[in-house]
C-alpha cells in the first residue's frame, strides 16, 4: 500500500469511528429523551392518583427539568465535539494528501 492510500485508508478508519460514535450519540439521545418523558408522565400519573403534596409535585418537576436541561447541553456538547473531530479528520487529511499533489 502507498502512503497516499494508508492516508486514504487512515482517513476512512477515522471517519467510520466517528460516524459510529455519531449514531451512537444519537441513540443515547433518543433513549434519554423517552426517559425523560417517561419520567414527567409518571409524575403526572402519580399526581392524579394519589394526595401527594403539590408543592413536592411541582420540586421534582422542577428538579427533572433541570436534569433535562443538564442532559440537553452535554448532548449538544458532545455533538459539537464531535463534529470539531470530524472537521479536524478531513483538514488533517487534506494537508497529508497535498504532499502527493
Amino acid at each position: 500500500m502507498s502512503s497516499e492510500e494508508q492516508v486514504l485508508s487512515d482517513y476512512q478508519a477515522n471517519r467510520r469511528k466517528l460516524e459510529d460514535e455519531e449514531d451512537l450519540v444519537k441513540r443515547v439521545d433518543r433513549k434519554g429523551q423517552h426517559l425523560i418523558e417517561q419520567a414527567f408522565y409518571d409524575l403526572d400519573v402519580t399526581a392524579r392518583q394519589s394526595q401527594a403534596d403539590p408543592q413536592a409535585l411541582a420540586f421534582i418537576r422542577q428538579e427533572i427539568m433541570r436534569a433535562q436541561q443538564t442532559y440537553d447541553e452535554t448532548i449538544v456538547t458532545i455533538k459539537k465535539q464531535l463534529a470539531q473531530k470530524a472537521e479536524d479528520n478531513e483538514l488533517a487529511y487534506r494537508e497529508k494528501m497535498k504532499q502527493y499533489h
